[in-house]
């Protein structure tokens, strides 16, 4: 685990209540997102772009912070749409 299970993220607690084939359907996902992914940064001009941290350069990894919060609210009808 990550961190204390009082912060544990929205999406690990997710995954956790899936069953097992669900969780071998999205890990044959991941491994297709990753291949793409590293393909897509193969690719670009000038090579990878390795992150360095204090002085040290992190070859081999690629972090995406993808945590969300799921919220359930109410809208009034014809209320426009925003994003912020």
């Amino acid at each position: 685990m990550l961190g204390p299970p009082a912060s544990d993220s929205t999406g690990r607690r997710a995954l956790r209540a899936l069953d097992g084939s669900s969780l071998l359907e999205i890990a044959k996902e991941r491994a297709k997102i990753r291949w793409h992914v590293w393909n897509l940064l193969a690719l670009r001009p000038g090579g990878f772009p390795w992150l360095t941290i204090a002085g040290k350069q992190l070859r081999g990894r690629i972090l995406i912070d993808v945590d969300a919060t799921i919220t359930t609210s109410a809208s009034k009808a014809g209320a426009a749409v925003t994003f912020k």
